[in-house]
């Protein structure tokens, strides 16, 4: 399970037990008087692309949940079959539009000193692409 605010991922090797889970949260809904949110509330099933989707209807409470191709979680896109091309397109995007923003501020102000320049670039363009890398995996220098 990974948790986040007020967001909640439940994650199972079986359909039974992800309805199991399911009806848990359920049951901790009821008691607490929480409902979830029918339009923010999917299932996705992770699989390679020779294996089936799951026909199985899932369940919480009354909500019947739609089986979806993929989910964002904190800004990260996952996909059904675990496609990081996917993820690199959203991530490229955003960056680029960070990108835009710094270099519409640097020609708006008429230039900038090259430390501002960095501070910026690394605040908004590379903590984008960074965002959800492993720690150590990705670095980047200057030259």
């Amino acid at each position: 399970m990974l948790l986040y605010a007020d967001d909640l991922v439940i994650l199972s090797n079986t359909e039974t037990e992800l309805q199991t889970l399911l009806d848990a949260l359920d049951l901790w809904c009821t008691d607490n008087k929480m409902t979830i949110n029918d339009n923010k509330s999917n299932i996705v099933h992770f699989r390679p692309n020779s294996f089936p989707r799951s026909q199985t209807i899932f369940h919480c409470g009354n909500h019947i949940l739609q089986t979806v191709e993929r989910y964002t979680y904190l800004g990260l896109v996952f996909t059904e079959h675990l496609d990081y091309n996917v993820m690199a397109k959203y991530v490229a995007a955003a960056a680029s539009r960070a990108l835009g923003l710094v270099i519409s501020k640097y020609k708006g102000l008429g230039g900038l000193p090259f430390g501002t320049f960095t501070k910026l670039y690394d605040s908004m363009v590379w903590s984008t692409i960074s965002y959800g890398a492993q720690y150590g995996e990705i670095s980047h220098s200057r030259v």
